[in-house]
């Protein structure tokens, strides 16, 4: 009853409300003094937002691509967009009946490193894949539902893929006529070769790859309803297929926003687009049976590029009748 009536006194009263306000402003200064983290993919948002708020302001970075009068090649008439990758100007020239533009890599750089430093790492595999990432952006502005990129050094070395580019080929307006395809690689480097071959020659070994085997992951099967000339990207193993190369590709409108993510995506460190994008686009790829281009400017000869491919196509290939 004594304490009872303690409790009750005026007093007692003052120094309970006094203690409970000291509680509640301690409470809310150690709430204001902590910062906000936003969670990866809130910080994902914002990030593919400036990005596209930058390249759809970096206008210059995109300029008309002068082409021929005469007859279009198919193969560049076949897609709504055709973008050509150069540094300050695009050498290779083509007819497309499609919009074609030069992107100068060189210009989507500066546009970067102005706006968005946190994306310039100094890294040239990363400032091409952010070129990449901008003609993306560039296609989702112009809503163009399919859309080819090359590389201003691919080289047409061979009449077969002369004569694949400037005919129509039947097994390419099929697979393009599918819902079945997000990415269509026309030329790769078949990178895990390349380490097979550099493992057997650093143990004092000659080149032996008849005795290679294909590894799941890297397993192609044709399609008796397309044709012999494309192949299906096994999604098996544990693993993803070490295809290199960006430099021959068509995609479309879907397969674009998750690969325009993972190239942004600051948190991981392994974002170079051929690098370890492309193999893990959890997209259905499709491959030229044989690449239809090779690049003059890898550290790799024309000639290993074309015996690395031939071996991919032999190894590798599972043709359905």
């Amino acid at each position: 009853m004594a304490l009872r009536g303690f409790l009750n006194t005026k007093f007692s009263r003052k120094r309970i409300f006094a203690l409970r306000t000291f509680i509640l402003t301690v409470a809310v200064v150690s709430l204001s003094k902590l910062q906000y983290k936003p969670s990866t993919g809130n910080r994902l948002h914002v990030l593919e937002h400036q990005f596209r708020v930058v390249i759809n302001e970096c206008t210059e970075a995109f300029t008309v691509h002068n082409v021929r009068t005469r007859q279009s090649d198919t193969l560049f008439s076949a897609v709504d967009g055709l973008f050509i990758i150069g540094l300050h100007f695009c050498q290779f020239s083509v007819s497309s009946g499609a919009q074609t533009f030069c992107v100068k890599g060189a210009v989507v750089d500066e546009c970067i490193a102005s706006r968005l430093p946190r994306l310039s790492t100094g890294s040239h595999g990363y400032a091409v894949s952010l070129t990449h990432a901008a003609i993306i952006v560039k296609a989702e502005y112009l809503s163009l539902t399919r859309y080819m990129v090359v590389e201003d050094d691919i080289f047409f070395d061979t009449d077969f893929a002369r004569s694949q580019v400037s005919n129509e080929s039947t097994s390419f307006k099929r697979l393009l006529a599918t819902k079945e395809w997000n990415l269509i690689r026309l030329s790769y480097r078949p990178y895990f070769l390349e380490t097979a071959f550099a493992h057997m020659n650093a143990h004092g070994g000659k080149l032996k790859l008849s005795k290679f085997q294909c590894p799941k992951e890297c397993l192609c099967s044709t399609r008796s309803e397309i044709g012999p000339e494309f192949c299906l990207l096994s999604d098996d193993g544990p693993n993803f297929c070490d295809l290199r190369g960006s430099d021959f590709y068509i995609l479309n409108q879907t397969s674009g926003v998750g690969i325009l993510k993972a190239l942004l995506n600051v948190d991981v460190s392994e974002r170079v687009i051929d690098f370890f994008v492309l193999q893990r686009a959890n997209v259905k790829q499709w491959l030229a049976t044989y690449p239809y281009s090779t690049q003059t400017s890898l550290d790799t000869s024309v000639q290993l590029q074309r015996g690395f491919m031939s071996e991919f196509s032999s190894k590798c290939l599972i043709k359905v009748s």
